[in-house]
């Protein structure tokens, strides 16, 4: 039987990974005329569950909030701040997919870092 400690971080896991899964679902259909991207929210959605899950583990649930916080306010970040470019090919870029994904990379790393940090003041 689970004890009262993981059937909480079991909780925390599961609503997490269905709040990234509604938020992928937002950005990836719902929001998909303001940056038109097939795969990469998918990529980002999988390694944000990834991450979870490794949080699970180590029992950080405070990189439960960095992670969902890092996807959804990433994607309006890189939706505000994004820049539309031709490559050298001649075809359409757009930096959208890099302030996203280092916005994410970012909130996970600071999430982790305080964690840690909290859990070495006590």
């Amino acid at each position: 039987m689970l004890t009262l400690n993981k059937k909480t971080r079991n909780i925390w896991g599961i609503v997490t990974v269905g709040m990234i899964f509604l938020s992928y679902l937002l950005v990836r259909f719902a929001l998909f005329d303001l940056h038109g991207m097939k795969d990469w929210p998918n990529f980002l959605a999988i390694f944000s569950i990834v991450v979870v899950v490794l949080a699970s583990i180590l029992k950080k649930r405070k990189v439960f909030v960095g992670v969902v916080f890092g996807y959804i306010v990433g994607f309006a970040v890189a939706v505000l701040f994004n820049t539309n470019n031709s490559d050298p090919g001649g075809g359409r870029s757009n930096n959208a997919w890099i302030i996203w994904t280092v916005f994410l990379l970012i909130s996970i790393l600071l999430s982790f870092i305080i964690s840690y940090h909290k859990k070495a003041k006590v």
